[in-house]
């Protein structure tokens, strides 16, 4: 699978969320990444739906930290 199936937006979330795993060994919550973006959560929330759908996270309902990078 590449990369290249996401939005510019959804690449550069994905980004965002593999390096601070990188960095910290956990992936950032969708309020976490909406400051760090500058957009509002439900933004997030919609676009990580649409990177799940791509098949590169899982997100687990209900969990602060529900967020795994598959690839």
């Amino acid at each position: 699978m590449s990369k290249y199936n996401l939005t510019e937006k959804q690449m550069h979330i994905f980004n965002v969320m593999e390096r601070a795993y990188k960095k910290t060994g956990v992936v950032p919550t969708q309020r976490q990444l909406a400051l760090e973006l500058g957009i509002a959560q439900a933004t997030v929330a919609k676009h990580l739906a649409a990177i799940e759908r791509r098949g590169w996270i899982r997100r687990a309902n209900g969990l602060k930290n529900g967020l795994t990078i598959l690839q």
